[in-house]
């Protein structure tokens, strides 16, 4: 988030990055006390935004109704992705097509279309995109997990055979179990594996 500008009542704010649940949180937080300092009328402009997610959305619809219950608003600057949002979290405030009245103002950004384009390949949702990454890494941090575990078997039946030769040796191997454990940490790591 970064302060742009600032005049009496009026304070415009850029958002750059991806609004997810917890920078949503963040935002709130940090956006909590302008009512407080004056500020009745924000304009957030969120063109350098590459995600938004529903948290992020609400937290600039709620501060827009207190807002608008102090006498401003909120005005987004290139309203893309979170109109889009909006527009499917709560139809019922943001329907298509109308300008007059709309709770929360938009200029720029992307407008839903009213004719039908044909395209070679449909462009994909960013939050589709970024579905896809997350499901790419949770991948690799399974493996690296499933990896991790074997190895953990494998050390665990070598310090169990370790015990094993330990009692062997002091003669203590008739109740040692040792033998029996380390056989059941290298199935699981192999299983692992």
């Amino acid at each position: 988030m970064e302060f742009v500008r600032r005049d009496r009542d009026r304070l415009s704010l850029r958002l750059v990055g991806e609004l997810d649940i917890a920078a949503s949180t963040w935002l709130r937080t940090g956006l909590a006390s302008l009512p407080g300092q004056g500020v009745r009328r924000l304009e957030v402009n969120v063109v350098q935004l590459s995600f938004c997610d529903v948290g992020g959305a609400r937290v600039l619809k709620d501060l827009h109704e207190h807002l608008r219950g102090l006498g401003g608003g909120l005005v987004l600057v290139g309203g893309g992705m979170v109109r889009r949002v909006l527009e499917l979290a709560w139809p019922q405030d943001y329907p298509h097509g109308r300008v007059e009245g709309h709770p929360l103002r938009v200029r720029g950004g992307a407008r839903p279309r009213t004719s039908v384009r044909q395209a070679a390949e449909p462009a994909r949702h960013p939050a589709l995109e970024r579905a896809d990454r997350l499901k790419r890494e949770a991948s690799l941090r399974v493996e690296i997990a499933r990896q991790s575990s074997a190895l953990i078997c494998l050390r665990l039946a070598q310090m169990h055979e370790s015990l094993a030769s330990l009692h062997a040796g002091l003669g203590s191997e008739s109740a040692c179990r040792h033998l029996e454990l380390a056989r059941g940490y290298r199935e699981r790591a192999l299983a692992a594996g």
